[in-house]
């Protein structure tokens, strides 16, 4: 849990933001959603000569203020790069904050904002969760909710791939679930915070049952994001592949403004192709990928 969001910012700057009232929005946000923010300043040393003393001397400073948190429940955020390195090597969650006084990058950060101003306490929440590995909730429809995957899903995904008639096209989970969960791993770090979407999760809310995966991908040689799903045979005829597939239809246009939208199936899987005209996708040709036919499918987002 998110309990509190901790600046630590150089003097100057912490001063303009409580004498501009930037603070007091910012610490008003974060307490309504249970959160409590507080405010430190450290002193900039511009001395090139004295900078490991001034390395040290903010070091001494930021290590009081830490110790005053928990570490995983606390997100720091800061202008200094000195109190970024020494926030990093304690393996704190950190947000460099960018200003029209800084020059240059700030060190070693993943994250970044410029300035507090209007900054949502929905937004931090989003970071403090990619620090604790914890999946983002995507969207709901009504009897389903599409998440992201984490490693803690292995034993689920291998019981809904367990089918042979599941797997029959669509590629297979890695055979060792160790393998999978680094596959996992990397697939957060280089598709989910890089392009905001992926293959995203199907969770039945009536009972949190895996149910199946669905979402959008780009594959190599084609402009258009790809829409993909998969539902577990126990669930099969149930409605779910098309109440999830129309619903992300809609995300891609409101959210992701996708302008077309393509699919491939197997020539052999009826299913798909009668889900596929249903949801309003055209056939537009048989493509060869890898050696595998299959039929391609595209849906244009009216603008």
């Amino acid at each position: 849990m998110l309990k509190k969001i901790v600046l630590i910012l150089t003097q100057e700057y912490k001063e303009q933001q409580i004498d501009s009232g930037e603070y007091l929005l910012f610490e008003e946000e974060m307490n309504r959603h249970g959160s409590t923010a507080e405010i430190f300043g450290i002193n900039m040393q511009t001395d090139m000569d004295l900078q490991m003393k001034t390395y040290l001397s903010k070091a001494e400073s930021v290590e009081r203020i830490c110790a005053q948190s928990a570490k995983e429940e606390t997100l720091y955020l800061s202008d200094d790069a000195h109190a970024l390195l020494w926030l990093q090597e304690k393996n704190r969650y950190t947000i460099a904050v960018y200003h029209k006084r800084i020059e240059g990058t700030l060190p070693g950060t993943r994250y970044a904002i410029e300035g507090t101003k209007d900054i949502e306490w929905e937004y931090l929440y989003k970071i403090y969760q990619r620090f604790q590995k914890e999946p983002w909730d995507i969207t709901e429809t009504r009897r389903c909710l599409i998440r992201e995957m984490c490693e803690s899903d292995v034993d689920a995904l291998f019981e809904l791939y367990r089918s042979p008639l599941v797997t029959r096209y669509t590629d297979p989970l890695f055979q060792k679930k160790e393998d999978e969960k680094e596959y996992i791993r990397s697939y957060v770090q280089n598709v989910y915070q890089y392009y905001g979407f992926g293959t995203w999760l199907i969770v039945r809310k009536e009972d949190g049952q895996l149910i199946g995966c669905a979402g959008y991908n780009y594959r190599a040689g084609y402009d258009e994001a790809e829409l993909g799903f998969v539902i577990g045979e126990p669930f099969w005829r149930m409605g779910y592949a098309y109440e999830v597939c129309s619903h992300l239809l809609m995300l891609g246009k409101r959210v992701y403004e996708f302008e077309m939208v393509q699919a491939l199936t197997d020539k052999q899987n009826e299913a798909s192709v009668r889900l596929l005209e249903k949801l309003g996708f055209c056939y537009t040709e048989d493509v060869n990928i890898d050696n595998h036919e299959y039929r391609r499918y595209l849906y244009k987002l009216a603008i």
